[in-house]
């Protein structure tokens, strides 16, 4: 709008976090090592969470909120790394997140939905991971990670409580070979990534149509050249197979 001209003024607002960690390592054998750590976090809202103002054609409104706090968290997690005289290498990672004030949108009206703080949500999962030396330059690897991660409150829409978190992949894991020797590098690799959801009550269970969050196999390779320290060249290739999914 040029004529009047649309100008919103707000307060100046501060805010600031202590977000510490601690973190221990201990080694109580050859090639073991064990980890666990503890801290916590916080994720300001962005400036399109707090000031963009978005009205369809269908006449309805994505309101921003300038009053929205940060997303905060506190997490922690074990793990151990395994090695073994063969070359091979096993990891595992147990890990808990809490999160309070997450950033919510939801619908006050038909035609308005207000991002607002409304939730709390649990996220616990595991990750596992082996590696293989195959030869020299040569490693094949594989990973998974379960991710379990549920709405434990939200004032914005209560049928969302004890469902998945949108967005959010439930398993995955990649398997594959990793090269390295000389000037020569690349990669092989096949990607798996579970279903998730953008309903918040998780409604949307179909697969394969326009809206869905389909699960997936991907087979990417990578090759790779050094030619000089100052240059490189790479050749990458993505979906091989040729996969369709909807996203």
């Amino acid at each position: 709008f040029t004529a009047p001209a649309f100008r919103s003024e707000y307060s100046t607002r501060k805010k600031s976090a202590f977000s510490p960690k601690a973190s221990l390592v201990y080694m109580p054998w050859d090639k073991t090592t064990m980890r666990a750590s503890i801290g916590t976090a916080f994720r300001a809202p962005t400036l399109s969470d707090l000031y963009a103002k978005s009205v369809f054609s269908s006449g309805v409104t994505y309101d921003a909120n300038p009053d929205l706090k940060p997303e905060k968290t506190t997490s922690w997690e074990i793990g151990v790394e395994q090695g073994f005289q063969s070359g091979t290498i096993f990891r595992a990672t147990y890990y808990e997140n809490y999160l309070s004030d997450l950033i919510y949108g939801s619908f006050t009206t038909p035609m308005l939905n207000e991002k607002k703080n409304a939730g709390k949500a649990e996220v616990k999962g595991i990750e596992l991971e082996v590696r293989q030396q195959i030869f020299t330059g040569l490693t094949g690897f594989a990973n998974y990670t379960y991710n379990d991660s549920k709405i434990t409150e939200n004032s914005a829409s209560p049928k969302s409580v004890g469902k998945q978190m949108t967005y959010t992949i439930p398993e995955q894991f990649n398997i594959g070979l990793d090269l390295d020797s000389g000037a020569w590098s690349g990669s092989v690799v096949g990607r798996y990534v579970g279903n998730s959801h953008n309903n918040d009550q998780n409604l949307d269970t179909v697969d394969g149509v326009w809206g869905a969050q389909d699960p997936y196999f991907t087979l990417n390779a990578k090759i790779g050249y050094q030619i000089r320290k100052w240059i490189s060249a790479s050749f990458s290739a993505d979906n091989i197979l040729d996969k369709e999914y909807y996203q």
